[in-house]
């Protein structure tokens, strides 16, 4: 019930007006659209997450189907040496496939592991435009503009190069009979009365990517959902539906913003604002080529705790076969008990993360004390960020995702009982 009291004067005599007004349809009313208004965000976010577990299920189901099947063609043909190998060759194929589609969702859900460094966006662009080139064909004109003025900022170089290189294929596709595509970086001052009109800006100075082309453009009702992970205008075959959520998904986990506006058969234009780093904070990189520290055979134990069966026995035999000493256990306790045991010194912990009984932090607390020299190195399915903020793994932690080529961890052993090495001398 709405009250209003007014008070005036009629004649001599002082009057008060009492308006009372029933406001109970009103606010029924107003409940009831505020309802169906959450129950259509709702309905929006389910339509989402199920286009995202249907999108998944079928590509994983088709990268299953690959790998099941040459599987057991290559146990029917283990005694003909060249088509064994062919079919290996299409097992690691779709493995690799699987692992990138992986890296793909956790971008865009912004949880993939990250190595920032400050670089200079224009030089980002402009390294990139012979391949752009290539990529976009003759009937396509590549233009890359902006000052030599460095834009500096912080973000992850190879991430970086797949944003320019998604919306280049985007902007590609959308102009199959030719165009221009516009690559311009500058320096922008977004300020606070900006700011205040969008919630998630936070005023400051950033580099400015425009990525601009003269395609056919799109309808709002398609712009309204271009981010969202395996929504594609494409015809069966020619996308995932991941390149432009893959962006969205790079973009906010560097600390950005991006921006689209399109009208049909008036192009389209992506904006994306990184937030800009001073001069002083640049520091030179070492371009010279690492070099990678040989492998030396039998002279360091390995302590390798993983609790999933069929992983464990992959790293053993990986590492075995370079040469370590391995000692293996299923979980915490077991491994406890095989390091007490132990008549050479652990140089290097191999742990899951999350496991029963006791997670990989635990652990090698626990055998830090018994061996001080003992590296760490972890490994997880969980992305680094994730177990990061369960409280497991510290910031600057030797960490390795799941999945990992035999190449990429014998590498990671070399350098960390390497480094052992060198402080020990």
């Amino acid at each position: 019930v709405d009250l209003i009291a007014v008070r005036y004067a009629e004649g001599e005599r002082g009057v008060i007006q009492l308006n009372v007004r029933d406001v109970g349809p009103r606010k029924r009313m107003e409940e009831k659209l505020r309802r169906a208004d959450e129950e259509f965000r709702q309905a929006q976010k389910m339509e989402a997450v199920g286009r995202l577990a249907g999108g998944v299920a079928h590509d994983f189901n088709n990268l299953l189907t690959v790998i099941h099947g040459y599987s057991e063609m290559l146990m029917r043909d283990i005694g003909k040496p060249e088509r064994a190998a062919q079919h290996i060759d299409e097992i690691k194929k779709g493995a690799d496939r699987a692992a990138a589609l992986t890296r793909q969702l956790l971008a865009f859900s912004r949880r993939q592991v990250l190595a920032p460094e400050v670089m200079d966006l224009h030089a980002v662009v402009t390294n990139m435009a012979a391949m752009l080139h290539r990529l976009l064909g003759e009937d396509i004109e590549l233009k890359i503009a902006g000052s030599p003025q460095p834009r500096l900022v912080r973000a992850d170089r190879g991430q970086m190069e797949q944003v320019i290189m998604n919306l280049a294929v985007n902007a590609r596709d959308a102009m199959p009979k030719g165009g221009a595509l516009t690559l311009e970086t500058s320096v922008v001052n977004l300020d606070e009365d900006y700011a205040a009109g969008i919630v998630t800006v936070v005023p400051g100075s950033y580099a400015m990517l425009t990525v601009r082309d003269t395609g056919v453009g799109m309808a709002e009702e398609v712009r309204a959902h271009i981010f969202e992970p395996f929504f594609t205008t494409k015809e069966a075959g020619r996308g995932t539906g991941l390149g432009l959520a893959t962006v969205y998904g790079i973009v906010k986990q560097s600390g950005g913003y991006i921006w689209v506006s399109s009208k049909p058969g008036h192009g389209t234009t992506f904006t994306i604002h990184l937030p800009e780093v001073a001069e002083e904070h640049a520091k030179p990189g070492n371009t010279a080529a690492q070099e990678t520290p040989a492998a030396i055979a039998g002279r360091e134990t390995i302590l390798l705790v993983e609790d999933e069966a069929p992983v464990r026995r992959l790293v053993f035999q990986i590492l075995c076969e370079a040469g370590y000493t391995v000692q293996q256990a299923g979980h915490g306790r077991e491994a406890l008990e095989i390091a007490s045991n132990s008549a050479e010194p652990i140089r290097l912990l191999i742990t899951d993360v999350v496991m029963p009984h006791m997670n990989g932090r635990e652990l090698a607390d626990e055998l830090a004390r018994r061996f001080p020299q003992m590296k760490v190195l972890f490994i997880s399915g969980y992305p680094g960020n994730a177990v990061e903020e369960r409280g497991i793994l510290e910031p600057g932690s030797h960490f390795l995702q799941k999945p990992f080529s035999s190449e990429t961890l014998l590498r990671q052993v070399q350098e960390m009982l390497h480094t052992s090495r060198a402080a020990q001398v």
